[in-house]
């Protein structure tokens, strides 16, 4: 599972289109990077420098925000100098993004509108060429497949990273961890580097990022983006907040990622026979009961169990949405679908951070808000 490919399925996923094999290097030392500290990143700001809670939930939609304004100008930058370049350009942005939350760690405090600028334009130039590379270079009867693949990189990486994370933290600081993942960041480099320079031709049309045809995929897209910001952000921190743990959270984190590393070889062998929709719905309906549940846990038996069957009902949401995603992309145009995805996304996420704005402020709980707000977007994919 994850990165225990055969030679054979490994040549097969290069000869997809001979294309593909330097996005997965490039992703895997990049999200094995994220993985590692993206996930302690508001416990960092919480608790370690000392941000009000407030702050921070500001904090993130700031850089969610750029991150949807910028897509546009992402997807024109992608075009002028290519997928892989742009994915290139985006590195000193992490770079320097996370080189300056290392700085606050020993007194430089940076504005942090700054800090959310650097990182949301170097997520939109990153994700906006990866996500365009992906839909051009995957023939459509191995699109579920390599769906799968990547997907099982992006869990084996965070599989590992929050472990690993961790104990840097517990052992080392938080300050030896942001040094480690800028030497990882570095080393992404090397992959994007070791292949000529390409150019994929797509020509862009402004009109159709906005065009009516593409409004019935705001809500799904719209709901994803509060989810992954729920999952990201708040239950970590509500993990930490209960057992107050590192390795707690850790193991919450890794547990959701090992249940979706192993649920997801399903959808790699047998998942596109059956009913996409089904199975995107019933993926929904449990991800909803899980963030109810969730609530209301309060021991580290119940939040491991919930992180483990959320990793599993993930995949049933993820792997079909991103596969109706592609063929939509494909059969509209790649680059302007992409780029519509990742602005709905970006102001899901901004939406669901304004929405613990407005709890804070009224003095309602922030964790049982946000996770009711992730369960019920959880229905919006029901519309489709």
């Amino acid at each position: 599972m994850g990165l225990n490919h055969s030679y054979e399925d490994l040549h097969k996923l290069t000869c997809i289109r001979g294309k593909m094999q330097e996005l997965y290097n490039n992703l895997i030392l990049r999200t094995f990077a994220f993985s590692c500290v993206s996930f302690f990143v508001p416990i960092y700001l919480l608790f370690y420098i000392n941000l009000t809670f407030e702050v921070v939930v500001l904090f993130f939609a700031v850089l969610f925000s750029v991150m949807a304004a910028f897509s546009p100008i992402a997807l024109v930058i992608a075009q002028r100098i290519g997928l892989k370049n742009a994915v290139v350009v985006s590195l000193p942005f992490s770079i320097v993004f996370f080189l300056m939350l290392y700085r606050m760690g020993e007194g430089m405090m940076y504005p942090l509108w700054i800090i959310a600028l650097v990182g949301g334009i170097g997520e939109s130039l990153y994700f906006t060429a990866l996500n365009i590379d992906f839909a051009i270079n995957t023939k459509k009867e191995f699109r579920g497949y390599n769906i799968g693949v990547l997907d099982s990189f992006f869990k084996s990486s965070a599989l590992v990273g929050p472990v690993f994370g961790a104990g840097v933290i517990v052992y080392l600081g938080f300050e030896l961890l942001f040094g480690v993942v800028l030497v990882v960041l570095m080393l992404c480099l090397i992959p994007a580097l070791q292949v000529r320079v390409r150019r994929e031709k797509f020509g862009i049309s402004f009109k159709r990022i906005v065009c009516l045809e593409n409004a019935r995929y705001m809500p799904a897209f719209f709901a994803y983006g509060v989810m992954s910001a729920a999952e990201w952000f708040l239950w970590p921190v509500f993990v930490y907040a209960v057992l107050d743990d590192v390795w707690g959270v850790a193991l919450a984190v890794a547990l959701v990622a090992f249940g979706s590393a192993i649920f997801a070889g399903f959808f790699r062998s047998a998942g596109l026979k059956y009913s996409l929709s089904s199975f995107l719905r019933c993926g929904a309906l449990i991800y909803a009961i899980t963030w109810v549940l969730r609530v209301g846990s309060s021991v580290a038996l119940d939040i491991y169990l919930l992180s483990f069957l959320s990793g599993i009902v993930i995949v049933l949401v993820y792997i079909p949405f991103l596969t109706d995603t592609i063929e939509r992309a494909r059969e509209v145009g790649v680059a302007e679908f992409i780029c519509f995805r990742e602005i709905a996304v970006s102001l899901g996420r901004v939406a669901f951070f304004w929405v613990l704005v407005m709890a804070l402020a009224q003095g309602w709980s922030v964790y049982a808000l946000g996770f009711g707000v992730a369960a019920v977007a959880c229905g919006l994919f029901f519309g489709g």
